[in-house]
């Protein structure tokens, strides 16, 4: 479940909070056992203080290691909360994500992909969320990392409604045979939340990982296709 916001007026109990009460609530319940054990002992046969003494050292481990989870608990909420805090920067900035959901926004959508040799033939193929063609584009067949820019218009020319749609790189060589394709793409962040405690960003109706970005652009990315 993704929040837009991290401040809670109740936050929920941490694994060290749970387990201190119920160390606190055992240790209760040995103390009384023990006192009881004390008021009815018989004076010539005293109860030994060997197993006692054990289990209040066993008590005060316990208690240490729960305070060492409970710092560390501490350490790792401050982060994600740095990292909250850090991600608010990214709104209204370009962002470069590993991936193939190409947002459309204000009519533009650009893309990345990367060849690790040259290829023959690329062709750059853009379908709507039910898995249809919208667009085709040409793109660049030189070794190396490649943009592509799409004026949001399908095949007849019609502009589409913004939205998410996805983006398809096929490469192939001179032998015809597909080459390995990276691509990634580019979003306008609008927004910022957490997911199991992690920072995902909102670009477009999608939400993505902080971990997802590639790189972070002030402008918009230049395109070599058009």
């Amino acid at each position: 479940m993704i929040t837009a916001t991290s401040a809670t007026a109740n936050p929920p109990a941490t694994a060290a909070s749970s387990a201190r009460t119920k160390l606190s609530s055992d240790f209760d319940n040995f103390l009384t056992m023990l006192v009881t054990q004390l008021r009815h002992q018989d004076p010539l046969d005293p109860l030994k203080t060997n197993e006692f003494t054990q289990q209040l050292v066993m008590f005060a481990s316990v208690e240490q290691q729960i305070q060492q989870n409970a710092n560390l608990e501490t350490l790792i909420k401050a982060q994600q909360q740095g990292q909250a805090v850090a991600a608010v920067g990214y709104i209204g900035q370009s962002v470069e994500i590993a991936g193939d959901q190409l947002p459309l926004q204000d009519g533009r959508a650009t893309a990345s992909y990367g060849l690790g040799s040259k290829a023959e033939q690329v062709t750059v193929t853009i379908k709507n969320a039910a898995g249809q063609v919208v667009a085709t584009l040409p793109g660049e067949t030189a070794a190396g990392r490649h943009t592509v820019s799409w004026n949001g218009e399908d095949l007849n020319g019609k502009p589409l409604p913004d939205g998410l749609y996805r983006v398809e790189v096929k490469a192939i060589d001179k032998g015809g045979n597909a080459l390995p394709v990276q691509t990634s793409v580019f979003g306008r962040v609008t927004g910022t939340g957490s997911e199991n405690g992690g920072t995902v960003l909102l670009i477009d109706d999608a939400w993505v990982s902080l971990d997802e970005v590639v790189a972070v652009h002030q402008a918009a990315a230049p395109a070599d296709n058009r």
